[in-house]
């Protein structure tokens, strides 16, 4: 991963919610991206993973407005914009 310039994190399953729960050893490999410098992307409803590491905490994100309303209660310091 030291080489790694950009990690784009995708949706992994329909409820992205659940797939953040069971893929908790991934948090802690996005967080050690992001401080190696890595740049960090989310499509679609992926960018739970990047709020569950706590990197959009204060910003302004954007999802799929069918999860926005279960981001907004999981990630309250996110600013999201379905």
């Amino acid at each position: 991963m030291a080489d790694t310039d950009l990690i784009l994190l995708t949706s992994p399953h329909p409820n992205a919610y659940d797939g953040v729960v069971r893929k908790t050893s991934l948090v802690p490999w996005i967080r050690a991206a992001h401080q190696r410098g890595t740049l960090l992307g989310g499509v679609c409803s992926g960018v739970a993973f990047l709020a569950e590491a706590g990197l959009l905490d204060g910003r302004r994100a954007t999802t799929h407005w069918g999860v926005a309303d279960v981001f907004r209660q999981r990630y309250p310091k996110v600013l999201w914009q379905p």
